[in-house]
């Protein structure tokens, strides 16, 4: 391997040639070289550009599962277990395999050929933010530089980096000084002491009570700059610093006038004194850093650290220029805010054809005063440093003031319950656009909004989400924001279920159905329509509505913030009693269809079907599709697709017709974040949960890979972040000696970087392992399944895990173990 660095005006671009040994050689010899050449990739700043090049003999293929962000799918030959080597490194590092992004004929692919086989083993690698530089990648046949390869032949184009675009941001009130000793009690107490009476109309009251929290607030803890965010990391800067900076200039503008020679000389001197003045203060500060980390008290900033040591590798951080719905780029800021308001205005205002509900009679009755122990409850409720809402009243300052606070908040609750309408304050929303990582980031459709409402507001649907969920209730086959159900609870019901059928080689159907924008898309009427038939008080119905009367909302863009628009369809993102209106909506209108669970699973929008037919289940899902139609909703059946669990050695059913709409049909479907495989077994998972891992690794590689950072720590972040995506949902797995191998051989190469090693240290694993403080990881994959079982045994017997366990499956099970 080889390591060449060209040093060019526009930019700085390492050029590693990689050969590995032909396939045949040890084990340890394969390792040495994915060791040696890790340590290359390493020692390259993240700012540099890359090109991995070389022989690495490993076959791809054209299946890219799971490796769909770093493989397009153009090649030949077949996928051996070799090439997950590359796979695995090219995620690990956020590459890109160029030869497969771009579609050519098969002897433009080829780089190797022998006795009349022809595949690829040569490639190019780069990163993935240097991808759209690739201009062209392919072979020249006639061209061999050895005997049996071929000539491979990359074209891309070299720019310097371009300046980040620095965000417009509003003055803002520095809430996080709260943390700091002293500040809270005395913020307690201004507050406290000019609380206004909570009777009387609640515009005025809230108007008063939030201009004092502001007021005082804004005196105490101050307020940001605003503007442009800085981008220099300058937070070890000093006075003294500032000093020899200035006689620095004022040598260099005295030589610049006198041109003497001495004058020069003492610019240099005092040149050299900055450089020396600057490195020793920020190395007495990273000093101080790393030593206030290696506490127990200052270990909490690791977690803050590793986001912003990830937010600084990102490519794309602020996007200004939008294109229209015509796809032609706006650059003016007015304009760029017009087409951000244009496009939410119109995703939540769209509206789908519906029937008219029937008519349901109203529950009526007094509804209880809220009590102060339910505000205490739902103020605990309620997590810190989150974003506020356009008031900029978090719920950090109710809870400063304890006590004082909730009996405030009590009568001002009741006041509003009793007056039958909130402060129009609380109307108001900002959406934030968030980039969803894929797709063109200049097209609206490719952002995700999320919505940031008032924490007052949150706080009393907290309470009122709280009531309605002891007064109503939900099937038993819907998992999603249900207490005491969960993700697995749904997967290893389909598991289990799936295996049944396995047993006895008989076929199962599944359809996993994808709706249209469905939080957005909820007819406003169809909610009260559903509170209704589940005898939910006409009181607390007006409440509800009174929430959503008049609602509005702005769209904050790097340009600056939107005009409001009004929101008439849909629940409200980020509202603490959305997720509860929509199951309740879900569960009224599929009422009377097939629904028992594990035949039918729902977890929010995201439904499973399962049925022993091809026809059964089309039936179904055609009277899913009818009735979400009826009632205003939209199945999606693009995104819907269907599976025929079956036996390797069994035949493939055709695919799924609705209402004379072919659905796809899928080997592999991603099921609450867990891979179901046609053939059943775990160890489709187990690829994805690697691939996560990868992901989740890279992403805090700025703390794991810091050879500063404290070993303790290392392993504090790898057991809360990366260790949890490699397990997810392994309660539910049935997994052989590969699965475990793969998942311990990955490990061990996360926590061998994380030290430092390599395999020519010669650290024994369990070494390894002990200098992170990490249990071995096949250990925790068999402690999942005996807890799991511990779990679903003290469950009463309409507990869905019972349930499938006593589905019965004709047919006899046949001879031979069965298969994991």
């Amino acid at each position: 391997m080889k390591l060449v660095k060209l040093d060019m005006k526009e930019a700085l671009v390492n050029i590693v040639s990689a050969y590995v040994r032909q396939a045949g050689c040890s084990l340890e010899d394969k390792v040495d070289f994915w060791q040696l050449l890790n340590g290359a990739m390493q020692q390259i700043s993240a700012e540099e550009q890359v090109l991995v090049l070389g022989d690495l003999i490993e076959h791809l293929g054209t299946a890219r599962t799971g490796y769909e962000h770093i493989h397009s799918g153009y090649a030949i030959g077949n996928h051996n277990q070799e090439g997950e080597d590359v796979l695995a490194f090219t995620l690990a590092y956020d590459m890109a395999i160029t030869n497969t992004y771009f579609k050519k004929k098969d002897e433009h692919l080829a780089t190797y050929s022998s006795s009349g086989i022809k595949t690829q083993i040569d490639f190019c690698l780069v990163r993935h933010t240097q991808l759209s530089l690739v201009t062209n990648a392919k072979v020249i046949p006639g061209e061999a530089i050895m005997p049996q390869h071929q000539l491979l032949v990359i074209c891309l184009k070299l720019r310097a980096p371009m300046k980040p675009t620095r965000l417009m941001e509003a003055s803002q009130i520095k809430w996080r000084t709260l943390k700091t000793p002293g500040y809270k009690s005395e913020l307690a107490c201004l507050i406290t002491s000019n609380l206004t009476d909570p009777a009387g109309p609640v515009n005025g009251i809230w108007a008063e009570m939030a201009q004092t929290i502001t007021t005082h607030a804004t005196t105490l803890l101050g307020t940001t700059k605003g503007g442009k965010k800085p981008n220099k990391e300058s937070w070890w800067w000093s006075e003294e610093i500032w000093d020899t900076v200035r006689q620095k200039k004022v040598a260099y503008k005295e030589w610049q006038r006198s041109r003497l020679d001495d004058n020069y000389r003492a610019y240099r001197a005092a040149k050299t004194n900055t450089k020396a003045a600057v490195a020793k203060a920020r190395h007495k500060a990273c000093n101080n850093l790393y030593k206030q980390l290696n506490t127990q008290e200052g270990a909490a900033a690791i977690y803050r650290i590793a986001r912003a040591r990830k937010r600084a590798t990102e490519d794309i951080t602020i996007v200004k220029t939008i294109k229209d719905c015509n796809g032609k780029p706006l650059q003016d800021n007015k304009e760029v805010k017009e087409r951000w308001s244009e496009y939410f205005s119109s995703l939540l205002n769209a509206k789908n054809k519906r029937a008219q509900c029937p008519p349901v009679l109203p529950t009526a009755g007094p509804i209880p005063l809220i009590r102060e122990e339910e505000v205490e409850k739902a103020l605990k409720k309620m997590h810190t440093s989150k974003a506020p809402g356009p008031d900029e009243i978090p719920v950090e300052a109710w809870k400063a003031c304890g006590q004082v606070a909730i009996k405030w908040l009590t009568a001002y609750f009741n006041e509003i319950l009793k007056q039958g309408k909130m402060p129009d304050a609380w109307r108001r929303s900002e959406i934030v656009p968030i980039y969803n990582q894929k797709g063109n980031v200049q097209a609206c459709e490719n952002y995700r909004g999320i919505k940031l409402l008032p924490h007052t507001m949150k706080l009393f649907e907290w309470i009122i989400n709280a009531r309605l969920r002891d007064i109503t209730e939900i099937a038993a086959n819907q998992f999603g924001f249900m207490p005491g159900r969960s993700t697995t609870d749904a997967i290893f019901a389909l598991r289990i279920l799936t295996e049944k059928f396995r047993e006895k080689k008989q076929q199962l159907h599944l359809t996993f159905l994808d709706m249209e924008k469905a939080y957005d898309r909820v007819p406003r009427k169809l909610i009260w329509w559903a509170l209704r038939k589940k005898n939910v008080p006409e009181a607390y119905i007006r409440i509800i509505q009174d929430m959503y009367a008049a609602a509005e909302t702005t769209v904050r863009t790097p340009c600056g913030q939107t005009a409001a628009f009004p929101v008439a369809v849909g629940v409200h993102q980020g509202s603490a009693l959305s997720p509860l209106l929509f199951i309740l909506v879900l569960d009224a209108v599929c009422e009377g269809l097939p629904s028992e669970a594990p035949w039918t699973m729902l977890y929010a929008d995201n439904v499973a079907i399962c049925a022993k037919t091809r026809e059964e289940l089309e039936e179904r899902v055609s009277e899913w599709k009818t009735r979400l139609e009826k009632n205003g909703l939209r199945l999606y059946l693009k995104k819907t697709e269907y599976m025929a669990a079956t036996d390797k050695s069994g035949n493939r059913d055709k695919n799924l017709s609705v209402d004379g709409q072919q659905v796809s049909q899928t080997s592999r479907f991603k099921y609450l974040g867990s891979v179901i495989a046609r053939e059943g077994g775990a160890e489709e998972d187990v690829k994805a949960r690697t691939a996560s891992g990868w992901l989740k690794w890279r992403a805090t590689s700025g703390v794991l890979c810091d050879p500063r950072m404290p070993r303790w720590l290392k392993g504090k972040v790898y057991r809360s972040v990366v260790r949890p995506a490699l397990l997810y949902g392994c309660e539910c797995w049935a997994t052989t000696k590969k699965d475990e191998q793969r998942m311990k051989t990955t490990e061990m190469r996360m926590l061998c970087w994380m030290c430092g090693l390599t395999r020519l240290d010669r650290v024994q694993n369990e070494v390894v392992r002990r200098m992170v403080g990490m249990a071995e990881i096949t250990d925790k994959m068999q402690e999942g399944p005996i807890w799991w079982f511990g779990h679903v045994t003290c469950r009463p017997e309409n507990y869905i895990r019972n349930v499938t366990q006593k589905i019965k499956v004709e047919g006899r099970r046949p001879r031979g173990r069965p298969k994991k």
